[in-house]
């Protein structure tokens, strides 16, 4: 059904482009003259010239609003009928042209009956924006060009007082032109140019505000506070993963099903909505609410994705009319037997012991650390973003947030002096018995292996709270499109797995998580059409990481 309703408004917008390049064309073309003729026995030459004119802008106008139409876009439905009608008046006028309106009538029946396409909403306050300054234009080169006329003494055929210029003016600008005035200087010529450029302009940006994507806006934040504090609720009731933490974070919006008994949390980065993770809540509501998300991204005029989901839900995802992409996969280690006697643990464990000669040790807390300790996990941290030349990241992965942090269990490697010089904070997955990492920083004087030592005493820390699973995180573009069954999207991953490799170490962090043996679950992109795939990357990307692609790569 999604895919029979894209065909109709692409082709709708077709005609809507068509027709709009047929009043351009229609304008220029010669007419007939017995049909002129009959028209200058009742109207004057000026007012057939002007509604030439106007033709233009109309077709113009439904060029750019054709998009519009290709969005489903509810104001692109509007305004098309309205020019549309215009056009039917104008080809009348300009030349008897009625094959051109018979065409317009035909084609606001098709829009009429297919009005149920066009639901997506725009920007309240980009439309009240666009038109603010549409009207503002207007002013402004009103009033320019009741100057211009008023003191370009000799650029034109006629000397203007300033009634003189305010009327011409107001011809000029709605194309009703009086032919006989005309400008006799280049200086008169550029500056007719001034008035045509500048009311095009004006015109095309009120279109590009009018038709713009909803933008969410945090502007009341008791009620988004409420909203988390529900999608809270779920997620410690139904979350079976460390992305439904990740959800509760400042950073997402929250989209609930009709009964409120799911949420997607996302992100909006411009007309992309991006949805972290599965819909989180009871399990008989979560096909519809990928459904309810999907349909609340159309009538927004967004493209909706899903990022990082699990295999659970893929056969939903594709009945709501989505498509899967492969992404990497997530290291599980399973801690009901951890333990690092063996030959495969020799390294680990032998640099371990090291350490522990050296004085240092793992110290855990609990939820609600310390002021005195944040202090010290910031000087880690930053020390940590600078050595690595890069950002705090966001949106899948936490950041450096005191609250944040206070919220989560921490642990730290402290050396002799009883100074952290490494740390990780842990995440819930609430009803999976797993915990996972989240922030994992070291200071760049920290001895080799810290890392080490501390997914060490979690993995053992776990096992002995009777928890099951150890979450290592995701390993990006891993093990994907490497067999001759690969889609064309696939091969792409690979692609970057293997080129990209040089910024981001892929295959270093893979190999890094092998060492603790866990078993992979695969982790996809949900898409709507594969010739997104850019825009949503590019939208993942400035969701991760305010500081751009650069920002994103370090």
């Amino acid at each position: 059904m999604q895919s029979k309703n894209r065909l109709w408004r692409i082709f709708v917008a077709s005609l809507v482009a068509l027709m709009g390049t047929v009043n351009i064309l229609s304008a220029l073309l010669a007419h007939g003259p017995g049909r002129i003729d009959f028209l200058r026995t009742y109207l004057p030459l000026s007012v057939l010239h002007a509604t030439r004119t106007l033709t233009v802008v109309v077709g113009v106008s439904l060029f750019l609003l054709a998009y519009g139409i290709y969005r489903g876009k509810a104001q692109a439905f509007r305004f098309v009928l309205v020019a549309l009608l215009l056009s039917v008046v104008t080809h009348l006028i300009k030349g008897l042209d009625y094959e051109e309106s018979l065409g317009n009538i035909t084609l606001v029946l098709a829009l009429l009956l297919l009005r149920s396409q066009f639901t997506a909403r725009s920007d309240p306050p980009s439309v009240r924006r666009g038109l603010a300054a549409v009207g503002g234009t207007f002013i402004l080169v009103y009033l320019y060009g009741i100057w211009g006329f008023y003191f370009l003494d000799g650029q034109f055929n006629v000397n203007f007082s300033l009634p003189f210029a305010s009327i011409e003016t107001f011809r000029q600008f709605f194309t009703l032109g009086d032919t006989s005035v005309y400008p006799t200087t280049p200086r008169g010529h550029w500056f007719l140019l001034c008035l045509d450029v500048t009311g095009f302009l004006s015109l095309a940006y009120g279109f590009f505000m009018v038709l713009r994507p909803v933008v969410i806006r945090k502007t009341h934040y008791l009620e988004w506070d409420r909203e988390r504090t529900e999608a809270r609720t779920l997620a410690e009731a139904h979350g079976k993963s460390s992305l439904a933490s990740l959800n509760l974070l400042p950073d997402k919006l929250y989209h609930f099903s009709l009964a409120r008994d799911a949420f997607v949390g996302y992100a909006q980065i411009g007309n992309v909505g991006i949805a972290l993770g599965d819909p989180i809540g009871r399990e008989e509501s979560l096909r519809k609410a990928i459904g309810d998300f999907r349909d609340f991204c159309k009538n927004n005029d967004w493209y909706p994705a899903f990022y990082q989901v699990s295999p659970d839900y893929l056969n939903d995802y594709e009945q709501a009319g989505f498509r899967a992409l492969k992404i990497g996969e997530e290291a599980i280690v399973s801690l009901a037997t951890f333990s690092t006697s063996g030959n495969h643990w020799r390294a680990i464990r032998s640099s371990n012991n090291k350490l522990v000669r050296e004085g240092y040790s793992t110290v855990w807390y609990e939820p609600g650390i310390s002021d005195e300790l944040i202090r010290d996990l910031r000087g880690v941290s930053n020390n940590w973003l600078a050595h690595m030349h890069g950002s705090e990241k966001r949106f899948s992965l936490g950041w450096f947030d005191e609250e944040y942090l206070r919220s989560t269990s921490v642990i730290t490697v402290e050396g002799p002096t009883g100074t952290p010089v490494a740390f990780a904070n842990l995440v819930r997955e609430f009803q999976r018995n797993c915990i996972g990492v989240d922030l994992m920083r070291y200071h760049r004087d920290a001895p080799k292996g810290v890392i080490d030592l501390l997914f060490v005493r979690i993995a053992e820390h776990g096992r002995d709270n009777m928890i099951e699973e150890f979450n290592l995180g995701l390993a990006p573009l891993s093990a994907v499109g490497q067999n001759g069954a690969a889609t064309p999207a696939e091969k792409a991953v690979y692609y970057l797995y293997r080129h990209f490799n040089r910024f981001y170490s892929f295959e270093g962090l893979r190999s890094f998580k092998e060492k603790y043996m866990p078993g992979w679950e695969p982790r996809y992109l949900i898409y709507t059409h594969e010739v997104l795939l850019p825009k949503i990357a590019l939208a993942i990307i400035r969701a991760d990481s305010p500081a751009g692609l650069l920002g994103f790569l370090k």
